[in-house]
């Protein structure tokens, strides 16, 4: 292979004033081009095609050849196949010429080897890369086409100028009318066929080029519940953008089949533990790969390896990190009627304590109900919730609804207690005549109902998800 690599940045950029020396990584553009350039090692040679005395200085700094562009080269009109010409005139060149845009700083050097092999064993005069496009384009208030759904569509292709390839023969005519027949379109995928326009494509790119893979180990199974799936689950569709994996410790139910694993040889930029109790070993073996982030655990050995650790049901300082299910975010203000009656006891999907059985017996007076489907209108349609000390009471007062709480275990009772809730203790300590007392002076009142379920709420709100992945994110940069 002997390609000629031109790189095209002219000063006069308006969209993005200093374009090409505007940073995506923490690296300016056109070096970030030039380093892929190198990478790729297709190129004989590579020089910078520019107008632009501040960035000559800084190529050549860098020990990278540079070529002085002509004013006319130069404008906002002028197209870059005249800079290609220019410089395979200027430097007597006879191979193979390469385009490479600095604004397209997500390119990949396979990329550039793939099709540079392509566009020489086929023999082509010019190339160009394209990604493919299935919608429908209006001109004039008429579509182009037919208006059919996307799947239908004939294959459309947008241009995109990462990848520009020509013979000097080609670039030296200059053609005005191409002869397309000897032209081919080269894919290239989504994010590297992105072109920096405007300033929402720089803050594109920069999202673009901080996506790292993260890795879910998740407490799961029928004996110890959904409540960590359910807290992942979530935090993953926020973090979506990203590569994740997952790993299940207890292994998955049924409606976790087909989630995808840890890769093999692939380190995890991060790594999440929302289980209890994480080992030491584990927590080594992941702070070696990447960045650690423990969620409940609170164990001496997660205090010291994670680089992040939360939990909520513990400090009431993590209250701002609470992630909710989608069913419990949004919700309308709570109406609160004035005799209250329905009591919804939930205590968890295993409650190996019994204590929802408990509940029904000891509250002959109240309409003790069953949960529904939906957990968050199970709440919304009862006046009181009796349940235990951990994540049942946020989802509670997420949905404005007033709580007792009995903890299930002792583990619980170390719990935080939020303002707002009403705490009677571990569950083997509470008399049924109070259970009874607590249960009727609530369903008594509603303004009593009305402060329990205002001040619970008010405790914390439905952003906890978002600053968490923030501060995940914040880890990687």
């Amino acid at each position: 292979m002997t390609l000629l690599a031109v790189i095209p940045a002219r000063q006069g950029s308006k969209g993005i004033p200093g374009k090409a020396l505007r940073t995506v990584g923490g690296v300016p553009l056109i070096l970030r081009t030039l380093r892929t350039v190198e990478a790729s090692g297709a190129a004989s040679r590579i020089v910078i095609s520019t107008d632009w005395p501040e960035l000559r200085e800084f190529c050549e700094l860098r020990g990278y050849e540079t070529l002085e562009r002509p004013a006319e080269l130069a404008t906002d009109d002028a197209p870059l196949m005249p800079v290609a010409k220019h410089a395979v005139e200027a430097l007597g060149w006879e191979g193979t010429v390469g385009i490479f845009q600095p604004t397209c700083p997500l390119l990949e050097s396979h990329t550039i080897r793939e099709a540079l092999q392509e566009f020489e064993d086929d023999g082509w005069d010019w190339a160009i890369t394209a990604q493919d496009s299935p919608h429908i384009y209006w001109r004039h208030g008429v579509p182009l086409i037919g208006r059919v759904n996307r799947q239908q569509l004939d294959e459309i292709q947008v241009e995109s100028g990462a990848v520009q390839l020509m013979s000097a023969a080609h670039a030296v005519s200059c053609q005005a009318d191409v002869d397309y027949s000897r032209c081919v379109t080269l894919p290239i995928e989504g994010h590297q066929a992105l072109d920096i326009d405007n300033p929402e494509d720089l803050l594109l790119a920069e999202a673009l080029v901080g996506l790292r893979h993260i890795h879910f180990v998740v407490a799961s199974g029928h004996q110890i519940g959904t409540g960590h799936y359910h807290r992942s689950s979530h935090l993953a569709r926020v973090l979506s953008h990203h590569e994740l994996s997952w790993e299940w410790v207890g292994g998955p139910l049924d409606w976790m089949e087909g989630t995808p694993g840890p890769r093999q040889g692939v380190a995890a930029d991060v790594t999440i533990f929302d289980r209890l109790e994480v080992p030491e070993h584990q927590l080594l073996k992941a702070r070696l790969e990447g960045k650690v982030v423990v969620l409940e655990d609170e164990g001496a050995a997660s205090g010291r390896l994670a680089d992040l650790r939360v939990n909520e049901l513990l400090d009431l300082d993590d209250l701002r990190f609470t992630v909710l299910r989608e069913e419990f975010c949004a919700l309308a203000e709570r109406v609160h009627v004035e005799e209250g009656q329905r009591v919804l006891a939930t205590f968890g999907g295993t409650d190996p304590a019994g204590l929802a059985a408990r509940m029904a017996r000891e509250l002959p007076e109240a309409t003790v109900v069953e949960p529904g489907a939906s957990m968050a209108r199970s709440m919304r349609d009862v006046d009181l919730i009796v349940t235990g000390q951990g994540r049942t009471v946020l989802e509670a007062a997420a949905c404005g609804t007033p709580c007792i709480s009995i903890a299930a275990n002792e583990r619980e009772a170390r719990h935080v207690r939020i303002p707002g809730v009403t705490y009677l203790g571990l569950h083997t300590t509470v008399a049924p005549e109070a259970l009874r007392h607590a249960v009727g002076q609530t369903l008594a009142s509603v303004e009593l109902r009305r402060e329990m379920a205002q001040t619970a709420r008010a405790a914390f709100d439905d952003r906890g998800a978002d600053r968490l992945a923030r501060a995940i994110e914040g880890l990687l940069v």
